[in-house]
């Protein structure tokens, strides 16, 4: 529009600009290189950008989201590193728990129909009859080697031809006590008479020993399905003090050392029997438990496999390692190593001059590979006495037996062996916490302190993935 000599341009409106202004200005704008897009946006972006969406974490969508005032994301941002401190805290304790392999005892009652009756092993504390060695070049061996500790390397010369000829084992069945002579009378279950003939004789640690219920005589274990002294094991004997003799492998006491153990085991009776004395009825209630134990890590348990034993045990393993130090030492069988073996068994001089001379150091130096066994049954026996005989009636089967006084007192005892309940006690141990409870237990301090799981990892995974993958993969869209 024309106002006199004046134009003025075409009015567009309020606060525009005209198209061919704009095209002018671009057109008068040098070209610029474009940047690509993971240029212009960092990967910490694309991740921080995706947090409040991506972890199903309480709090995040307040402390990520840029709209939210400064304070407020502050506030749970805050929040959200003290949980996360204290869920670290936490797992690691558990964590460390975890690595210390914890177990837990169980501890419960069987009870049974039946049980299976113990081997029971009765060994006399004298080991050899003064009426067998009494006069023999035994007799002055032992009472020789009995006060002077030299006296066997001057005898070893002296008494070569006989020492040289005989076993420990040859000694103890030639002069020890006789079954027939020890086992007076015996009742089993109260109405099976018993006598010597149902007894086995044992060369063990402790020497001669006289077996019920043992294994080796072929016959299957007694059983039990009742308690109590009736259906158990009554045995009188006699200790034959009368017969005693004292030698440097002489015990001072008078009495039988007793063990009570598994059918089909190996006894170990210097270790873990108990005495008998005479003049005492001794009452034997026995408990019958049962132990399984864990192995490594949680435990410590083997069942190891041996030469001589077809089955592992404590018992057996120590009795292999005793016998292989001294076969290593002396070259010849320790007496108390079963007949499993055809090794020559070590001849008297052998054991009093080289298993003697190496016997101080198997006990102090030497120690057995013997680990606790996986599975193990043993019988606890719980012990009372009374004196025995009575005054009447010793002095009754004095006159009829014609014993001088004190004689039934001194050399007699009575033994009752019976189960207190037909039950076994199981011990287990067990596996307390393993990796499934450590999981377990992270998902429950995820959700306490974040309000997350166990997927919450995964999340956290799948945000890096995915926040890198996007980063890398995706194209800006240039304008042409």
């Amino acid at each position: 529009m024309e106002n006199g000599n004046r134009t003025y341009p075409h009015k567009h409106g309020p606060n525009t600009v005209s198209g061919d202004w704009v095209q002018q200005e671009a057109d008068s704008v040098p070209a610029m290189n474009t940047a690509s897009y993971r240029d212009r946006v960092s990967w910490w972006a694309v991740f921080y950008k995706s947090v409040p969406n991506a972890i199903g974490i309480g709090g995040m969508k307040y402390a990520f989201n840029s709209s939210e005032v400064k304070w407020r994301r502050l506030f749970w941002l805050l929040l959200i590193l003290v949980a996360f401190c204290l869920l670290l805290y936490h797992v690691t304790n558990r964590a460390q728990y975890l690595a210390t392999y914890p177990t837990s005892v169980d501890i419960y009652t069987n009870y049974t129909d039946v049980l299976t009756f113990p081997t029971v092993a009765f060994c006399n504390y004298n080991a050899y009859r003064h009426s067998m060695v009494a006069g023999t070049e035994l007799e002055a061996f032992l009472n020789g080697i009995m006060f002077d500790s030299s006296f066997i390397l001057n005898a070893s010369s002296t008494y070569a031809s006989f020492l040289d000829s005989v076993t420990m084992s040859d000694l103890f069945i030639e002069y020890g006590h006789r079954a027939e002579q020890s086992i007076i009378n015996g009742r089993w279950r109260s109405s099976e008479t018993l006598d010597h003939t149902n007894f086995t004789l044992k060369i063990t640690d402790w020497g001669l020993c006289f077996v019920f219920n043992d294994a080796d005589s072929g016959d299957p274990p007694l059983t039990v399905n009742r308690p109590g002294k009736e259906q158990g094991l009554e045995l009188g004997l006699n200790v034959e003090q009368y017969e005693s003799f004292i030698d440097s492998t002489a015990r001072y006491s008078t009495g039988f050392q007793v063990l009570l153990y598994d059918y089909g085991t190996e006894p170990l009776i210097t270790d873990q029997g108990f005495a008998i004395a005479p003049g005492t009825h001794t009452h034997v209630g026995v408990e019958v438990t049962e132990t399984s134990n864990l192995e490594p890590p949680y435990g410590l348990c083997q069942d190891k496999a041996l030469k001589y034993f077809n089955n592992y045990g404590y018992p057996e393993c120590f009795i292999e390692c005793r016998s292989d130090y001294f076969y290593n030492a002396c070259g010849c069988k320790f007496f108390a190593l079963p007949m499993v073996t055809n090794d020559e068994e070590c001849t008297v001089l052998d054991y009093f001059l080289c298993g003697g001379e190496h016997w101080e150091g198997f006990v102090k130096n030497h120690t057995c590979d013997c680990p606790v066994p996986c599975h193990v049954r043993s019988y606890k026996p719980s012990i009372s006495n009374t004196a025995y005989p009575s005054a009447y009636v010793e002095s009754r089967y004095s006159s009829l037996f014609s014993f001088p006084d004190g004689f039934m007192q001194d050399n007699f005892c009575l033994i009752s062996i019976f189960f207190k309940e037909i039950s076994i006690q199981q011990v287990t141990q067990n596996v307390d916490y393993n990796f499934f409870s450590f999981l377990c237990d992270m998902g429950g301090s995820l959700g306490l302190w974040l309000g997350g799981s166990i997927l919450t990892f995964f999340e956290l995974l799948d945000l890096f993935g995915n926040s890198i993958y996007i980063h890398s993969k995706r194209a800006p869209n240039v304008r042409k």
